[in-house]
């Protein structure tokens, strides 16, 4: 199975992990103010790390703050039981990212971070994968189309980072630069295949 480096092999179209296409520039959801989840109820959940409560979803809430964001990564810090978590579309900013960054240095649970369509910076995209060379449980990222675009040289030092992380192996954004774009294709691939022995592994020694 071939590892999902998201919006790179196709310049102009980002490839979701069921095969279909989206624009580059995100066309605004059809439901902005369709999310059915109740901000307040969820992150209570979350603070009394409730077991039934495994995926955080506040894609496309329009009113949300980015104080409450921040209360959501700094609540998830402790958290034993989530996931999944996703902020696509909340308008959330660097500090948004830096929070959730210093998260992910001390959570080793959530598997799967979607903050794409937002405000972040390099500088925020940066942080957030910093983070990654210590934690070695979250194996999807997606940050494609941000407002504010990263540029060569944060796309180099993304690269650069993630070669120390071996358990990602899937990257939701679209590199500029071919150089990095190839980087992270084979670093993908690698911790694919570290993915795969240590399930053989397990398997051998239950």
């Amino acid at each position: 199975m071939a590892p999902t480096l998201d919006c790179t092999t196709h310049p102009q179209q980002c490839w979701s992990s069921n095969g279909q296409s989206n624009q580059r520039q995100a066309e605004p959801p059809s439901r902005m103010s369709g999310n059915p989840t109740v901000v307040d109820d969820v992150l209570e959940k979350i603070l009394n790390n409730d077991p039934d409560t495994t995926e955080v979803n506040l894609n496309n809430i329009e009113n949300i703050s980015q104080d409450t964001l921040i209360r959501f990564a700094e609540a998830l810090r402790l958290n034993t039981h989530v996931r999944f978590f996703s902020l696509a579309n909340t308008h959330a900013d660097d500090q948004v990212a830096f929070a959730i960054a210093k998260m992910l240095r001390e959570n080793s649970n959530i598997t799967n971070l979607n903050i794409e369509s937002n405000f972040i910076t390099g500088k925020g995209i940066l942080a957030l994968v910093q983070a990654l060379p210590r934690n070695s449980t979250l194996t999807e990222m997606r940050f494609h189309n941000q407002r504010h675009i990263c540029g060569s040289q944060v796309e180099m030092e993304i690269v650069k980072l993630l070669r120390e992380n071996t358990t990602l192996i899937k990257l939701g954004y679209q590199f500029d630069l071919a150089g990095p774009r190839i980087s992270m294709t084979t670093i993908l691939t690698r911790n694919q295949d570290l993915q795969r022995q240590r399930r053989m592994q397990e398997g051998q020694h239950p």
